[in-house]
C-alpha cells in the first residue's frame, strides 16, 4: 500500500509516496517552510486514509517552525477537531532503549495501526549516532515496528533559522533502515515561495530514484504539490528498477536446458506469463516461438507486455525446434522484443546472450495498436504466379509495407535461356510461401521474394525451381535496394497496362492440374467442352532441350 505524501497536479504522473511498513526521512533546510510541508502531508493523508489514521508525533510543545501557516490553519484545526488528524506528544530528550520500547508500545495502545501514516517531529540528536553496547539504534527499532504493524513512518527534521547543517546527508549513515531520504530546500530568489525536493534516494512503487529533483509549488489553498510543468522540463530522474534481476520464463522456452535457476519464475502458458508481469518494470521475460503456440497469440503477448511494462522490460523470444521467417523476426522486434535467440544456439550460449541485453532499453517507437503493426508486417497472402498487372500492384504494395519494418526484399529479373519461353521456365517453378510471387514477359521471368536477404536469394531460387537456375536462364539481375526494386516494378507495370504482356494464368493452372492425382484430373474442366466422357489428356511434350529433372524429393 502506497500513501501519497506530496501529490502531483497532473494525472498519470508520480508524486512522492511512501509504502506502508517502511520508514523514510524528510529534512527541511532553513527557510524551506517546514510547517507548511508538515501540515500539507498530514492533510493529504487525512483526505485519502480512513478517519483517524493520520498521526503526528511531536514534543509537548509544537515547535514554532512547525506551526500550520495561515493558509492551512483553518483546514488543520478542522481536521484535528474531527479526529482526522491525531497528535501524540512526548517529553523525551534522547530516548533510551527502554524509553524507545515504551514509546512503540504506546503507539500500539493509542491505535496507530495497519495502513496508518505516522509523521514524527524528530530531534536531530535522536539519530546522530548508532546504538551502543551492541544495542540496535532507535531508528532500527522503529523500522522493525513499522514493518510488523504495516505503518508508514515519516521522520521530519527541520533546521533552525540560520543553521546550515545538512541533516539529510547525516542520515545516509542510517540508509539501511530507510526507504528514502529527501532534502527540502527553499527557492533561490528572495521571496520565492517555490521549494525544491532533492531525493538522495527514494524507493517508489516500482523503482528507486537516486540523485533526483522534484520541483514543488504552493497551491492557492496553501497545500504543497509537485510542480508538473517544471518537472516536465527538469532532468530525467535516474531510476534503477527493483526487479532488474527477476526472470519470468515460459517453461517450454527452456527445452534442452536441463532446468532453470531456482530464482526464476516459470510459467506453463502465455496467460500465466502476462499475469506474472503485471507489475514488472525491468525484469527479463523469456518466451518461446514453437509450432504449438499460435503465432498471432505470441505476437499479441509481446506487444501487450511492452505496452504494459514500458521500455525497460527485457523480452526475449527463443526459437524452439522451428525457425522464424525473416519478416516474422522484424515484426516481433517491432512489437517489442529485445532479442530473438536462434534455434541453433545452445542453452549455455543463450544464457550469455540474455546477459548481453540486461542493460538494454527498448528504443523503438511502439505502434499505436497491435492491428496497425500487424497490417504493416505481414506479407500479402498471394503466392506463386500472378498476371503481370496484378504482379506489379502486389509487389508495389509489398515494397511499401517492407519500408515500415525496414526489412529487405529481393526482386530478380531472370533472362530466359535460348529456345525457352516464359511458360517453359514457369512450369518448373513452385512457390508456396505467402508474399513470394512471380510473373514475366516474352524475354524474362520476374521473381519477388518478400522478406528475403540478398545472401539467401540464390538458395531460395534454387529451391523454388525444379531445374537448376543456370540451365533455365541465361542471366539474372537483382534489384536489392527498395528504390531500385520500385523503379523496376514501375517500369514493368507500365508495360503490363493494356494487356501488352502475356497472362499465363490459365496455362499454368492446366499444367498444375495435370500434375495432380487422378481424382483431381477427373474434376478438371477443359477450356473446350467435349461431347461424351472426358478423356485424360496426353502428357505435355518435353521441352526441346537437353535438360534433366532433379529428384522430385529435392523440392
Amino acid at each position: 500500500m502506497q500513501i501519497t505524501l506530496i501529490p502531483v497536479g497532473q494525472p498519470y504522473q508520480a508524486g512522492l509516496s511512501v509504502a506502508a511498513g517502511s520508514v523514510c526521512a524528510i529534512a527541511a533546510m532553513s527557510g524551506a517552510q517546514p510547517g507548511r510541508l508538515l501540515w500539507s502531508i498530514l492533510l493529504a493523508a487525512a483526505s485519502a486514509l480512513p478517519e483517524g489514521q493520520s498521526w503526528l508525533l511531536t514534543s509537548a510543545v509544537l515547535p514554532a517552525a512547525l506551526a500550520a501557516p495561515p493558509g492551512l490553519a483553518v483546514a488543520s484545526t478542522k481536521a484535528l477537531a474531527q479526529g482526522k488528524i491525531k497528535i501524540l506528544r512526548h517529553r523525551l530528550n534522547i530516548p533510551s532503549p527502554r524509553q524507545a520500547r515504551t514509546m512503540l508500545a504506546e503507539f500500539d495502545y493509542f491505535g496507530v495501526g495497519k495502513g496508518s501514516l505516522l509523521v514524527a517531529d524528530c530531534d536531530d540528536r535522536w539519530f546522530d549516532r548508532p546504538g551502543r553496547a551492541g544495542r540496535p539504534p532507535l531508528i532500527a527499532s522503529l523500522q522493525q515496528w513499522a514493518q510488523r504493524r504495516q505503518v508508514a513512518v515519516v521522520l521530519m527534521f527541520h533546521a533552525e533559522a540560520g543553521k546550515t547543517r545538512d541533516q539529510a546527508a547525516a542520515l545516509l549513515g542510517f540508509a539501511r533502515y530507510l526507504s528514502g531520504i529527501a532534502r527540502i530546500a527553499p527557492g533561490e530568489a528572495s521571496g520565492d515561495t517555490r521549494l525544491s525536493c532533492n531525493l538522495l534516494f527514494w524507493f517508489g512503487p516500482t523503482a528507486v530514484a537516486a540523485d533526483a529533483r522534484l520541483p514543488l509549488m504552493v497551491r492557492d489553498d496553501g497545500m504543497v504539490e509537485v510542480d508538473a510543468d517544471a518537472a516536465a522540463v527538469a532532468p530525467t530522474v535516474q531510476q534503477v528498477a527493483l526487479d532488474t534481476g527477476r526472470v519470468i520464463a515460459l517453461r517450454s522456452a527452456l527445452a534442452g536446458s536441463g532446468g532453470a535457476p531456482e530464482h526464476w519464475d516459470l510459467c506453463d502458458t502465455l496467460e500465466e506469463v502476462i499475469a506474472a508481469c503485471s507489475n514488472a518494470q525491468a525484469a527479463t521475460v523469456i518466451l518461446a516461438f514453437e509450432r504449438t503456440t499460435p503465432q498471432d497469440f505470441l505476437m499479441q503477448a509481446v506487444y501487450h507486455l511492452r505496452r504494459q511494462a514500458g521500455a525497460r522490460l527485457k523480452i526475449i523470444v527463443r526459437e524452439v525446434h522451428v525457425r522464424m521467417r525473416y519478416n516474422e523476426e522484424a515484426l516481433i522486434a517491432r512489437l517489442g522484443a529485445n532479442l530473438i535467440a536462434p534455434m541453433e544456439v545452445s542453452y549455455a550460449r543463450f544464457l550469455s546472450m540474455m546477459e548481453m541485453v540486461q542493460s538494454q532499453i527498448f528504443g523503438a517507437t511502439l505502434p499505436a495498436t497491435y492491428e496497425q503493426a500487424l497490417a504493416a508486417g505481414l506479407p500479402q497472402q498471394e503466392a506463386g504466379y500472378l498476371a503481370p498487372r496484378v504482379f506489379a500492384d502486389t509487389v508495389r504494395d509489398s515494397l511499401a509495407r517492407s519500408r515500415t519494418l525496414a526489412i529487405d526484399n529481393v526482386l530478380v529479373r531472370l533472362a530466359l535461356g535460348n529456345g525457352l519461353s516464359a511458360l517453359d521456365a514457369m512450369r518448373h517453378c513452385t512457390i508456396k510461401r505467402a508474399g513470394d510471387v512471380y510473373s514475366g514477359d516474352a524475354n524474362s521471368v520476374m521473381v519477388f521474394l518478400f522478406a528475403c536477404r540478398e545472401i539467401d536469394a540464390s538458395q531460395t531460387l534454387e529451391r523454388i525451381f525444379a531445374l537448376p537456375v543456370a540451365d533455365l536462364f541465361s542471366s539474372e539481375h537483382r534489384y536489392i535496394s527498395n528504390v531500385a526494386a520500385t523503379s523496376a516494378i514501375e517500369e514493368f507495370g507500365r508495360r503490363a497496362v493494356g494487356g501488352r504482356l502475356p497472362d499465363l494464368t490459365l496455362q499454368l493452372r492446366q499444367i498444375a492440374a495435370l500434375r495432380a492425382p487422378d481424382n483431381a484430373v477427373r474434376n478438371l474442366t477443359l477450356p473446350v467442352a467435349a461431347v461424351g466422357p472426358v478423356r485424360r489428356p496426353a502428357p505435355p511434350a518435353p521441352i526441346a532441350t537437353a535438360l534433366r529433372l532433379r529428384d522430385p524429393g529435392a523440392y
